[in-house]
C-alpha cells in the first residue's frame, strides 16, 4: 500500500481496489491475493488510513501476520516513531486470525 502517485508505487505492477472510494482514490494497493487485501483493509481501517498523514509518507507492506514499512527521505527519530506508531496502530486494527491463509506456492 502506498499513496497514489508516490514514485515507489510506479514500479508496482497491477492494482487492487478494495471497493472503498476514498481509500482507492488515495492509495495504490498491489496484492497477489485480493481476498487477503480486502480482509486486512476493512472499511474501518481503510477509513482511518485515509485521514492519517503517517500513512501518506511511505509504503506499508502486509503479509500474513507481518507488516513492513519503507519511508522516503531522511529518517529522523520523530519520523521513525511515527512510522512505528502507524505499524502498531495498523497491526492492532487487523484481525489476523480472520485473514485468509496464504495460498500454497
Amino acid at each position: 500500500m502506498a499513496k497514489r502517485g508516490l514514485s515507489s508505487a510506479n514500479f508496482l505492477s497491477g492494482r487492487t481496489t478494495i471497493d472503498n472510494g476514498p481509500f482507492d482514490a488515495t492509495f495504490h494497493v498491489v496484492a497477489e491475493d485480493e481476498a487477503f487485501a480486502r480482509s486486512v483493509l476493512r472499511p474501518s481501517l481503510a477509513g482511518a488510513l485515509c485521514g492519517d498523514a503517517r500513512a501518506l509518507d511511505g509504503v506499508v507492506a502486509f503479509e500474513h501476520h507481518h507488516l513492513f514499512a519503507l519511508r522516503h527521505g531522511q529518517l529522523t527519530p520523530e519520523k521513525l516513531r511515527a512510522m512505528l506508531d502507524l505499524l502498531v496502530d495498523i497491526s492492532s486494527s487487523v484481525d489476523w486470525q480472520a485473514a485468509p491463509a496464504p495460498r500454497p506456492s
